[in-house]
């Protein structure tokens, strides 16, 4: 973020952490299992989070916590592909709260100063907890206040979940019908409710092309030969004053595809990126003495993202498997950032 946030007081992050500790020590992940969701209405704002337990397959041990329409579909996509490797701007597009168990080594000073200032200490191969806060196009994040108080209501009522779904044979998560257990607080009690779940979010509008402009590069009817493969990704890097949370820019590539020319490369934060890239891509087109036969891009969103351009210079765009030159230059990137780092 740009301005500091602010910290849980000492009460909570004892709450939060004896939360933690408490759904850790039951281990429901020995028996529950990833496609296993379920819900806990937060008290303070009415937004249900929509929880699922990770590590029955002992790789990852955790609580995730989605809020809304939005953090469900975010939920729903990463458990729609557990066969394949996690794409990176899927975990960077998260919303969620997390609670994890494992080594010492995840931890930061940060972390451990807490503990001190807690009296907590920790042994064993997955006792350490890690709480953080994603939000899409950011780093993982320590805790605010709500956030704090929110990720404790969830793991006191998932170890309440967790402690039934061991013993109750028909508590099905969800039920056949789709419907979802909701844990919902009554006055002083706790009790279940089963909500049909909200359909996902619509997508953002994509800012508009400047027609002017792509009428100008048409005008000078440039020949026309090879491809372009064209991505925007989130960069290997995090940007940030010290202290603060950092956002993970995404980048926008365009490489020739048969000479492997890097054509032109930006990187923007997340949410003024589409509108950033514009420009960049017009003046590659301004500056160049052709243009492409094709775009070609790997992923539906892009394709979206240059249809209207593509259409204005009746240029096709084509969906693409692998983009050997687009990747090769990624690659690229990525090991000159890890020799600086």
């Amino acid at each position: 973020m740009n301005v500091a946030e602010q910290s849980p007081n000492l009460e909570e992050w004892r709450a939060v952490y004896a939360a933690a500790l408490a759904f850790r020590e039951l281990g429901c992940w020995r028996w529950m299992y990833d496609s296993d969701v379920f819900g806990v209405q937060d008290p303070e704002t009415g937004v249900i989070g929509y929880c699922t337990v990770m590590g029955h397959l002992g790789q990852m041990f955790a609580l995730g916590v989605y809020p809304g329409a939005a953090g469900l579909a975010t939920l729903n996509e990463l458990r729609d592909r557990p066969d394949e490797p996690p794409d990176p701007a899927i975990l960077h597009e998260q919303d969620c709260l997390m609670a994890s168990f494992g080594e010492r080594a995840l931890l930061t000073d940060r972390d451990h100063q807490l503990f001190k200032q807690l009296g907590q200490t920790f042994r064993g191969k997955v006792s350490w907890p890690w709480l953080r806060s994603y939000r899409p196009g950011y780093y993982p994040w320590f805790l605010t206040p709500a956030e704090a108080r929110t990720l404790t209501v969830a793991l006191q009522q998932a170890a309440v979940v967790g402690a039934r779904a061991q013993t109750e044979l028909n508590l099905h998560l969800p039920r056949p019908d789709g419907s979802i257990l909701v844990r919902q607080r009554d006055g002083d009690s706790w009790q279940d409710a089963w909500r049909t779940p909200p359909p996902p979010p619509a997508a953002a509008p994509m800012p508009a092309w400047d027609t002017a402009r792509a009428q100008a590069v048409g005008r000078r009817q440039l020949p026309r030969h090879g491809a372009w493969e064209v991505d925007f990704a989130y960069f290997p890097a995090t940007i940030g004053p010290p202290g603060q949370r950092p956002y993970v820019p995404l980048s926008l590539l365009c490489v020739d595809a048969a000479s492997y020319y890097m054509l032109t490369t930006h990187i923007a934060q997340r949410g003024q990126h589409l509108a950033e890239f514009q420009p960049v891509l017009f003046q590659v087109m301004e500056q160049s003495k052709w243009l492409p036969e094709e775009f070609r891009v790997k992923r539906p969103e892009v394709g979206d993202w240059l249809k209207p351009l593509a259409t204005a210079l009746s240029i096709p765009v084509r969906l693409a498997a692998h983009l050997p030159a687009l990747e090769d230059a990624r690659q690229g990137m990525d090991e000159f950032l890890s020799r600086r780092r």
